[in-house]
């Protein structure tokens, strides 16, 4: 397995969608597998990118940015593309999630799943492990849903016990779809 990352720090007065007053950290992570990795493993690493990109960054840039910035919106993306960026393999790469994730602990899917599956949440700031975990493990609920899976409680359960978390309540915050 091979793994590279890439951070970018979009400073304000980047041109963006929101009239460049924001600033937007993102981190890119690749791996490059024969074999699929555990859902559990897909999940820690984006529970790292998120503490990554609404934490750390901020905490350390925190001297060039303005006072008033908060940590307050995250995205993350499970992408699997068809194309590896050359004319000769262009669409013809098979390379579903299913192929690169294993995410068999969540059940059965009833649509095929495709190339890319991605989930957005407001953030209260920064955020810490268990944190990132908990928003983690909706954000992959949310997903299987998306895609079509009936009821992945019990792979969503399992994956929580994995990353250490408990059952999620009323007052975890952004607690799974119940």
């Amino acid at each position: 397995m091979g793994i590279s990352s890439l951070v970018s720090v979009r400073l304000p007065g980047y041109p963006a969608p929101t009239g460049g007053a924001s600033v937007c950290f993102s981190v890119d992570v690749a791996l490059s597998l024969q074999e699929p990795i555990e859902m559990f493993q897909a999940a820690m690493i984006l529970r790292d990118g998120l503490v990554l990109v609404a934490t750390a960054l901020p905490e350390a840039l925190a001297a060039i940015l303005p006072s008033e910035a908060i940590s307050n919106y995250a995205e993350v993306h499970l992408l699997a593309a068809k194309n590896d960026g050359t004319l000769k393999t262009q669409d013809k790469r098979k390379n579903d999630l299913l192929d690169r994730i294993d995410l068999s602990p969540l059940g059965t899917f009833t649509r095929e799943m495709g190339q890319l599956m991605g989930f957005a949440a407001e953030l209260p700031g920064p955020l810490s492990d268990r944190e990132a975990a908990d928003l983690v493990c909706e954000a992959i609920e949310h997903m299987a849903y998306a895609a079509g899976n009936v009821d992945p409680r019990r792979g969503i359960q399992q994956l929580r016990d994995e990353m250490g978390l408990l059952p999620p309540t009323s007052t975890t915050p952004n607690a799974g779809l119940q």
